[in-house]
């Protein structure tokens, strides 16, 4: 998600993670009866991340920031309601988001870029007004709550304008905890489905096929990644790198869509639904309900019109 102050999610073994999808939470499906449960499209667009999906995180995300700044703005505290398009929360292997990638590629040399990942507007404070800042925006660090779904906990603050903010636009902070890992669990587990899927692995033969003949070659879109990866690791985010990094990306997406990638995952994502584990979907239908209210609460809001990419790259923002 685009915003500083992620939730903390941890395994219950101790593993911590970040708020992306959930690296190494895969469990053993439960036994006993399945959760019979009919999956409408909103399910569908909230657990396999589909084009309406994308949207309306973007309408979330801009909202969410809206809210902190008011709250912020009440205490005296400066805070960027813009989104730099330093990196895309929609954008994914088996869903590229084009636009994104238009504008900062994979988001890896803005990755690379970073020093230290200071807060801008926090180190532009005079160091007697920092602390304040702080607890404005992520509360005192005393006040926690946590769910825990399919064997990972999500702990997160209840004070500060941060959390504020996501209970006014989601009603509470234990549904939107609960929305947040439905989604990343289930996600998690549609990945590796249709990473395994025969479908799928014919896509990505299809896939490479078409890179090389854009003149660019690899093996899976992975590899892609990691190879450029590599060259940031080695030689910094140059602008010959970044312009790179931005047509290997943008090849990447169109590749994607005409080599059957794209609906290939759709269509394996589609069948995996109703084996996700019973106690994902028992939690489907609250996770489903919570997102509609936060999207009407956000097409309620009078919001900022939206920056264009070349503005939006240098703005700051707080990432999550």
């Amino acid at each position: 998600m685009l915003m500083r102050h992620a939730l903390t999610c941890t395994l219950v073994a101790g593993m911590i993670v970040g708020a992306g999808l959930l690296a190494g939470c895969s469990h053993e499906q439960p036994a006993g009866s399945r959760t019979m449960l009919r999956l409408d499209s909103a399910a569908v667009d909230l657990v396999a991340g589909t084009a309406t999906e994308h949207d309306e995180a973007r309408l979330l995300a801009r909202a969410e920031n809206e809210l902190i700044r008011r709250c912020m703005a009440a205490q005296g505290q400066p805070y960027a309601t813009e989104l730099p398009r330093t990196e895309s929360a929609t954008d994914a292997v088996t869903r590229p988001d084009l636009a994104s990638r238009r504008s900062v590629g994979y988001g890896l040399a803005a990755a690379y870029a970073r020093t230290g990942g200071e807060d801008p507007l926090r180190a532009a404070l005079p160091p007697g007004r920092q602390a304040g800042y702080d607890q404005a925006l992520s509360g005192a660090g005393t006040r926690q709550r946590s769910v825990t779904i399919d064997g990972t906990t999500l702990g997160y603050d209840t004070d500060g304008c941060i959390a504020t903010s996501r209970a006014d636009l989601y009603g509470n902070l234990d549904r939107q905890a609960v929305l947040i890992l439905v989604q990343q669990k289930a996600r998690l587990r549609i990945d590796v489905a249709v990473r395994d899927d025969r479908r799928y692995r014919a896509a990505v033969t299809a896939w490479s096929g078409c890179m090389t003949a854009t003149g660019h070659r690899f093996a899976t879109p992975d590899d892609a990644r990691s190879r450029l990866s590599e060259q940031f690791a080695q030689h910094g985010a140059g602008t010959a790198l970044r312009q790179t990094e931005v047509a290997v990306a943008v090849a990447d997406a169109k590749c994607a869509a005409d080599s059957g990638l794209v609906s290939a995952a759709a269509e394996v994502a589609r069948d995996f639904l109703s084996r996700l584990p019973d106690e994902i979907l028992q939690h489907l239908p609250d996770a489903v309900d919570t997102r509609r209210v936060a999207l009407d609460r956000a097409a309620a809001l009078a919001l900022p019109a939206q920056c264009t990419p070349a503005a939006c790259h240098g703005a700051d923002t707080h990432r999550q």
